[in-house]
């Protein structure tokens, strides 16, 4: 079946989910076609609830993409995900490719292409669609630490139900997700172009 190279007017609708997590932690988001691998870093950060504060890298096909100066002697063979465009790598529904954030903790996501279609006339891109779930928080140890949060936070009786209170700054519950919100996080990125203006490069 020929399938229909999508052209700079089209969107993508991506669900974006972590791995190893359950229940599950999704989010699903549309995005311009000429959204850039760079950008898209961006759109999952806000989308999630993540804060870039470590490195991360997307994994399409046998290719690895991030921002190659922290990688300045092509040690890990990045590729440079600024300039380079959804629609210019990945243009079939049902594709999937991997986005991964903070090398120590690792977080793995599952990014699905649900669906490309032509731009709705009044809607902003990007926009988060559905989800499910709070995100982990930054730097609780990967998954392991994340269950271990998640049981201290649920368990008042817990011996660490305090002291991660304390780490986290107050309340927090994991079951929550606002969509809401997420798209209103996602707002300045459809009005600006030059990302790191506004966001520094993780360190």
């Amino acid at each position: 079946m020929h399938t229909r190279r999508p052209t700079a007017k089209d969107v993508y609708v991506l669900e974006i989910s972590l791995r190893e997590v359950e229940p599950r932690i999704w989010r699903c988001v549309s995005v311009g076609a000429d959204t850039t691998l760079h950008k898209l870093h961006w759109v999952i950060q806000m989308a999630m609830g993540w804060t870039n504060s470590h490195l991360h890298q997307f994994i399409i096909g046998n290719e690895r993409y991030s921002q190659p100066e922290h990688d300045p002697d092509g040690e890990l063979g990045w590729r440079n995900e600024h300039g380079v465009r959804l629609r210019d790598l990945l243009w079939t529904p049902g594709a999937v490719f991997s986005y991964e954030y903070d090398f120590g903790d690792d977080w793995q996501h599952n990014i699905v292409i649900q669906a490309i279609y032509p731009r709705q006339e009044g809607e902003t891109y990007p926009n988060c669609r559905f989800g499910a779930r709070a995100c982990p928080p930054e730097d609780c140890g990967g998954t392991p630490g994340y269950e271990r949060v998640v049981a201290a936070i649920r368990n008042p009786r817990h011996p660490e139900h305090g002291s991660y209170l304390t780490w986290l700054g107050g309340p927090w519950d994991p079951d929550a997700f606002d969509v809401a919100a997420a798209t209103e996080r996602l707002r300045p990125l459809a009005r600006r172009r030059s990302l790191d203006r506004y966001w520094p490069r993780a360190p």
